[in-house]
């Protein structure tokens, strides 16, 4: 029959008790992933434009699209046990919506050791700034605030390809459609004129 554990009349066979012990571990695990390495999914916004780079091919052909659109590509080398990295990575993605002209890349250093060896990344959190494909400005650390400043600094307004022009939400769309309802009057000037 197998192993079976038994207390008092009753005994279980081990197999039975596979699905709890998986739920439980599954608990852990994520209780781990929050608490510990600090990747909590919450944190991230929906309107997040930050690409995951996976590969060294990927990181070549993003600095690549910054060259061919115009457009500044920020890099934010990090990695999971990095606290500073996990303090500041919510923010980059939020800043990542807040200049959308702006090409946002995420680099894991223990993913990806030959793209932050080839740029030269020796601390975390880095970020590095490109232009036309050539490394342009360098910031190390977790400053929220030098990080906005240089993000401006680079900032260049240039036409969105169609595939990344943000979406309006519906909710903004039916506040303004409430508000020319039919218990609202625009007012209207005109110029009147009198003969006399």
């Amino acid at each position: 029959m197998g192993p079976t554990i038994c207390m008092g009349g009753i005994c279980i066979p081990i197999y039975a008790l596979l699905p709890f012990v998986f739920v439980a571990l599954q608990g852990l695990w994520n209780w781990f992933r929050k608490n510990v390495l600090g990747q909590n999914d919450d944190k991230i916004p929906e309107n997040s434009r930050v690409v995951h780079v996976t590969s060294a091919q990927q990181f070549e052909e993003l600095i690549a699209k910054g060259k061919t659109t115009k457009r500044c590509v920020v890099v934010d080398f990090s990695a999971t046990w990095c606290g500073p990295c996990r303090y500041i990575g919510p923010i980059f993605h939020e800043l990542s919506a807040k200049y959308p002209r702006t090409i946002f890349l995420k680099v894991d250093v223990d993913e990806l050791k030959a793209v932050s060896t080839s740029c030269g990344v020796t601390a975390m959190p880095t970020f590095q700034f490109f232009h036309s494909g050539v490394k342009c400005d360098e910031l190390r650390g977790a400053d929220k605030d030098a990080l906005e400043v240089r993000i401006q600094k680079h900032y260049v307004e240039v036409e969105l390809p169609e595939d990344e022009k943000p979406v309006v939400a519906e909710t903004s769309v039916a506040r303004e459609k409430a508000a020319d309802g039919p218990y609202q009057r625009k007012s209207q000037m005109g110029t009147v004129t009198s003969e006399t």
